[in-house]
């Protein structure tokens, strides 16, 4: 967002409501594809190919969502931004989902799914610390489309591992789920349903990147301290409760 609206020129109310659309189709799409995957029957395994080509094309889009057009005008600059943003956060859920399932597939111990998940979302962690609290400070030395390609280049590497180390030991016989049930299951389990609003509320109205990144350039007047306040808030985050 800061990266939309203060190199690139457009408005915060602009880039907001894109932001809002991009939260909504995302919670639409996920069960969606959930079903095209479950369905799919591509040759290589339920998740693999998936996992496979997202390591390839978020790589790319990565790229291409900090390639706005400069010189276009205020229309073509919102549909570009519209488009790449959309169509990355559809190959985050083509790359998101099966990775999750992947462990399911690979062991049927559930003690070495629980490490496969955690030491995963560990590193996940860990990696979105390291970008959120120095990007914008190395962006300002060395361009913006640059340090994206430096990350593509980082995730085209670390994402292919998937491609040649894991292998889908086990096929997923479970029952056929139809979009129908996704979707209207959760008005049957007023836990998940509960859970579920939350979560959604949660994610709508979580604002600390946005506030640290606004703060530290136009109060502090250094975008150094996005560096600092960032690594402190997702410290404090991450610290037992």
């Amino acid at each position: 967002m800061l990266f939309y609206t203060d190199y690139v020129g457009i408005s915060v109310s602009i880039i907001g409501t894109l932001f809002v659309l991009a939260r909504i189709w995302d919670a639409l799409s996920a069960p969606i594809f959930g079903v095209i995957i479950d369905r799919a029957n591509l040759r290589g395994g339920l998740f693999k190919p998936w996992t496979n080509l997202a390591s390839i094309i978020l790589p790319i889009l990565t790229v291409l969502i900090f390639l706005v057009p400069s010189d276009a005008s205020l229309t073509v600059k919102v549909i570009y931004i519209a488009v790449t943003y959309l169509v990355w956060e559809m190959c985050y859920t083509i790359s998101d989902a099966p990775g999750f399932g992947l462990a399911t597939l690979m062991t049927k111990n559930t003690h070495e799914r629980d490490l496969l998940m955690s030491r995963g979302r560990t590193m996940v962690f860990l990696a979105f610390m390291v970008i959120s609290s120095s990007s914008v400070a190395v962006a300002n030395q060395i361009s913006w489309p640059i340090l994206a390609l430096i990350v593509a280049v980082a995730g085209l590497i670390l994402m292919n591992f998937t491609r040649f180390n894991v292998k889908e030991r086990y096929s997923n016989k479970a029952e056929k789920v139809t979009l129908k049930q996704i979707m209207t299951y959760p008005m049957q389990n007023k836990q998940l349903l509960f859970y579920l609003m939350s979560f959604m509320t949660l994610s709508m109205t979580n604002l600390q990147g946005i506030v640290v990144s606004y703060f530290a350039l136009y109060n502090l007047k250094n975008p150094i301290y996005i560096s600092i306040l960032m690594f402190i808030s997702l410290g404090c985050n991450c610290s037992p409760h």
